[in-house]
């Protein structure tokens, strides 16, 4: 088969890998959704791709081959915005399965000891990976004796950004359970893990709030590559540094 027919071959993969999906997951030229798929595209039929017409630049003739063959195929603008909302509430419904699997991960915790940086590090690590799959942020505390044992714990779930847990609402926990010891941990979905200035703020009127006889023991923010503590950061102690 010669590069004319290798290039219809894949004009007519192209319209059938596209009919096939439905409606509403149908991306269209200019999406990321449209490149993801593109790409996907390419992997599965990659012999056919490299046959075509355009040597040296399949990935660039492919893309305007997808869009001459498959524009009449678009969903139509008044359908657009219809399947823009059909996307969100899957993701939503998405993300509430994630938080669903998320909360008895925490519940689960009660009863440990966390005796340590370390401990606290790899709870964080353990919990926070499956709260990144939600993709918001999402915090939970977990409230110590004076044996280090979790007698309580509490999560919160943010949007892409951010993550409300009042350091008000945490400290009335802590005196309500008669903890001794307070640990917070955090994800960030941008993956940067350097404390956001809101979270040092966070910290520090945690800290000025807490009464002296329970500890303030971390504050982790956690990202897929590392864990760093808030309360290790310069600008937190010089927040609560004593003058």
């Amino acid at each position: 088969m010669g590069k004319s027919g290798n290039t219809k071959k894949v004009d007519n993969l192209l319209r059938k890998d596209y009919s096939n999906l439905p409606l509403d997951e149908r991306p269209w030229a200019g999406t990321n959704g449209w490149l993801q798929w593109l790409a996907h595209f390419r992997t599965r039929h990659s012999q056919e791709v490299s046959q075509m017409e355009a040597p040296g630049r399949h990935t660039e003739y492919l893309a305007q081959r997808a869009i001459d063959v498959l524009e009449f195929m678009w969903p139509k603008e008044s359908e657009q915005e219809l399947i823009r909302v059909k996307y969100a509430k899957r993701q939503e419904a998405i993300k509430e399965d994630w938080k669903r699997k998320a909360t008895p991960l925490v519940k689960a915790l009660i009863g440990n000891v966390v005796p340590n940086r370390s401990v606290s590090m790899d709870v964080c690590d353990s919990v926070l990976k499956v709260f990144h799959e939600i993709g918001c942020e999402s915090i939970f505390a977990l409230f110590l004796d004076g044996e280090s044992k979790c007698i309580h714990s509490e999560i919160r779930f943010g949007n892409e950004d951010s993550v409300l847990f009042s350091p008000v609402e945490i400290v009335r926990i802590a005196i309500q359970y008669s903890a001794k010891k307070v640990v917070l941990a955090h994800n960030h979905p941008n993956e940067h893990p350097e404390p956001s200035d809101a979270d040092i703020r966070h910290a520090a009127a945690i800290a000025s709030r807490l009464p002296a006889e329970i500890e303030f023991v971390d504050n982790l923010v956690w990202c897929q590559l590392m864990t760093v503590s808030v309360l290790n950061d310069e600008r937190y102690m010089d927040m609560v540094r004593p003058y």
